[in-house]
Formats: C-alpha cells, structure tokens, sequence
C-alpha cells in the first residue's frame, strides 16, 4: 500500500474515532436571579469594600513617562440610589457612585484625577449600564470620556459565560444580619468599536497624541448596598436559584 493511502486511511481512522468517542454536550444550567427588598421603594446607600477601585485606560503618551493611564481611587466617597420592586422582587437597580481619593502615578508622583459621581444600573444577569455621560478629568490636556447608555457583558452573558459584576447577599437574619448586597465589578476598558468592555475616547493633546495599547485595560472594584436606615428598618437583598432541569 502506498504511503498516500495509509496516510488516508489514518485519517478516515481518526476521524471515525473521534466521532465515536464524542461526549454529548452538557446542558446548560439555568438560574433565576433577583433582587429582594422590604419594600416597593427603597433608598441605597454604598459603601467601600476591600482596598479601593483601579481604572486602567490602555494608552500612553509617548514621552510623558506613563506606563498607562492608571486611576487608583482609594473608596466610595458616598453612593445613593433606589431599588424599585414588584411585591418585593425586582430585576435591577440604579446606584449613583461618586468615587473617592482618585490619582495617577507620573514619574514616581501622584497627581489627583477628577471623577464625577457615575450613575450605574446593575441587572441581576451579570451585566451593568452606565446611566450617564462621564468625563474623567486626568489632567488639564486630557479628558476620558465614558458615554452614557453603555450596557457592560450582554455578549459574554447571552453566550451563558459570566457577567462582569457578581453579587452576594450578606445578613439573612433581622436585625443583627439584615441583608446587604455585595456586588464585584470587573471588566475590561477599550476604545470604542469593540465588543464587551467599557467603552472610552479621549479628549486634549496628551490624550489625543497618545499611542494606543489594545490590552490591559480593566476596572474593578468590590462595594456594598444596603437600605438607608429609616424607622421601618429596610434592607435590600439577592437570590439566586437554579432551575430544575426539563423533563424530556
């Protein structure tokens, strides 16, 4: 036999095997995901977790001695926000951050970056939307632009992967535990025109001239939600339950 056709015959083989050997794919599982409150309306108020917030624009100006546009915020300055429900359960809530503490590192000295309070709406799926237009003073030639509407992890979600933000209730029990929500972001930056991520563009001379890095860009940061105290002793919380697999 010739060498041509042992080669197609161990080819026909594979092929054949691997067929065979193929395991079924797995069923995808499915959860049903809220948030609860004590009430049709409920007033947020947010707090810091963990060691701060990180913003990390890919780019840098060539020259300028930057490695990357990197924020650090030290914590939540304050946040305030609203959960609005249907007999207590509710798809999504609108929390407004303003973020405490911002600098940048520019040869070895920090220099304060202004952020504006961000409006976030998170949605039990995973992803986040950004309510309003946000312009990140990082010095006076250059100002990073987050526009409104932006919606974070729809295409990673609706593939079945992992949003970008993770939430867990914290206290089950009143009134030592009252639940809070603990809510994890994280995602990745990037110029407009990709997918997934937060989207930015630059305004001024240094932002404007700079060279352009494709990785690296992230946020992340951890924070807590809770129910403003009033005489009622709200509180706001998160379940998660996965469905029952259908019967065939």
């Amino acid at each position: 036999m010739s060498r041509g056709r042992v080669a197609i015959c161990a080819l026909i083989a594979m092929f054949t095997f691997a067929a065979l050997g193929a395991a079924p794919a797995l069923a995808k599982k499915e959860y049903k995901r809220e948030f609860e409150a004590s009430g049709a309306e409920v007033k947020l108020e947010t707090q810091s977790l963990g060691t701060g917030y990180q913003f990390i624009f890919p780019f840098e100006e060539k020259g300028k001695g930057f490695a990357s546009k990197k924020i650090k915020c030290a914590e939540v300055a304050k946040g305030a926000g609203e959960i609005h429900t249907t007999e207590g359960k509710a798809t999504s809530f609108i929390d407004k951050v303003t973020f405490g503490g911002c600098t940048a590192e520019k040869k070895k000295f920090l220099h304060e970056v202004k952020i504006p309070p961000i409006e976030w709406e998170f949605h039990t799926d995973g992803t986040v939307s950004i309510v309003n237009e946000v312009k990140i003073l990082y010095n006076a030639n250059c100002t990073i632009i987050l526009d409104a509407g932006q919606t974070v992890g729809k295409e990673e979600v609706e593939e079945g992967k992992k949003g970008p933000v993770a939430y867990t209730q914290i206290g089950k029990s009143a009134p030592e535990g009252i639940p809070k929500v603990e809510v994890k972001i994280k995602t990745r930056t990037h110029e407009e025109g990709e997918v997934d991520g937060l989207e930015y563009e630059g305004e001024g001379g240094d932002c404007e001239n700079a060279e352009l890095k494709f990785e690296g860009g992230k946020f992340k940061g951890n924070m807590i939600v809770h129910a403003k105290e009033t005489k009622e002793n709200p509180w706001i919380g998160f379940k998660e339950e996965l469905l029952p697999k259908e019967k065939k």
